[in-house]
């Protein structure tokens, strides 16, 4: 997820392959993994479906995240 504010909260919209990752950051996440098995594995984006119920917890993660802001502005 982008370091912004104001960007959508909906995590899933979010989701890339581990290749991506590698592309921005340099690293090799899986280098100790055969490369015919790491090929899949990174190459992969989850599209998995989420629950409504998932989707509250994370509303109710985030409310108290913005929460604990408020009451401790200091804190990270």
């Amino acid at each position: 997820m982008p370091n912004q504010n104001g960007i959508s909260s909906d995590w899933r919209s979010f989701r890339v392959s581990v290749d991506y990752v590698e592309s921005l950051t340099g690293y090799d996440f899986f280098s100790n993994v055969p490369a015919s098995i790491q090929a899949v594995i990174e190459s992969t984006v989850d599209s998995q479906r989420v629950t409504e119920l998932e989707m509250e917890l994370d509303k109710y993660a985030l409310a108290e995240i913005e929460a604990e802001r408020k009451y401790n502005p200091r804190k990270k």
